[in-house]
């Protein structure tokens, strides 16, 4: 991941709302009202919306998926799962 601010913060806000990561930063043992308390989280200090389609476990699985997904909606691009960071750096 090349936002290491961005994922620093999403970081915090996982410990915040109990929200457990592996290793690898897949999610872990997440219970349906800490994942809603993330959401909220995020939309608060991102000032962003999730769209609805993105509100739930299948979609969002890992840490990487999360800064992915921010940084688009902070951007106003797409929403899509897709490794911006490697895009952008191939420009």
């Amino acid at each position: 991941m090349c936002d290491f601010g961005m994922e620093g913060i999403i970081l915090k806000l996982f410990d915040e709302t109990n929200i457990l990561t592996d290793e690898e930063g897949a999610l872990v043992a997440i219970e349906s009202l800490s994942y809603i308390q993330l959401i909220v989280a995020l939309e608060d200090k991102f000032d962003i919306i999730f769209p609805d389609e993105l509100l739930n476990f299948s979609t969002l699985r890992n840490v990487e998926d999360f800064v992915i997904v921010v940084r688009n909606l902070i951007e106003g691009g797409s929403i899509e799962s897709e490794d911006a960071c490697y895009e952008n750096s191939k420009a």
